[in-house]
């Protein structure tokens, strides 16, 4: 039987989604990591629905790597690289001592692949490396037993690259 938490969870995690396919078609890079928080806080609260603690512990992750995203946005390439550093420290150390399994694998691959786009690049190097990282969310996905989620991060995908193509500006990680 399914239950209300996990209906409940499943319609947070649709919103959640809805709002950052919206931001993928932002242009301004601070403004797409503001709206892209805004979506995670809903993911939160799907992942308590759904009791995914990997996935909490991930979205908190997000959210200080945007902030940090939106921090060195105009910065000087030695600030982006120290950010990078330490974010990818906190991403090891996150999963090292709370492992669990494949799902674990998967979104810590997944934060690798977001972690540089969102540092490192623009706004086009957020959506090409996003949708890198969104093929190994998927399988965080299926592993956690999140269907919405799942077709959610397939359409995500898409929205991803249709906001790519509409841009057609190149990757600049020298900002």
């Amino acid at each position: 039987m399914i239950s209300i938490g996990f209906i409940v969870g499943q319609i947070l995690t649709f919103i959640s989604y809805l709002i950052f396919w919206i931001s993928r078609f932002i242009k301004n890079k601070h403004k797409i990591l503001l709206w892209d928080n805004i979506s995670r806080v809903f993911a939160i609260i799907s992942f308590i629905f759904l009791g995914t603690y990997d996935g909490i512990k991930n979205t908190l992750y997000v959210i200080l790597r945007n902030v940090l995203g939106q921090f060195t946005n105009k910065k000087k390439k030695k600030y982006k690289l120290s950010a990078l550093f330490i974010m990818f420290i906190l991403l090891v150390l996150i999963y090292s001592f709370d492992f669990n399994g494949i799902s674990t694998i998967c979104v810590a691959i997944c934060g690798l692949f977001n972690l540089y786009g969102v540092i490192m690049c623009n706004e086009q190097g957020i959506r090409l490396w996003g949708m890198i990282g969104s093929i190994f969310y998927m399988g965080f996905m299926i592993f956690t037993g999140n269907i919405v989620g799942f077709l959610c991060e397939i359409i995500c995908f898409f929205v991803m690259l249709a906001s790519y193509i509409k841009y057609k500006k190149g990757v600049n990680t020298n900002e």
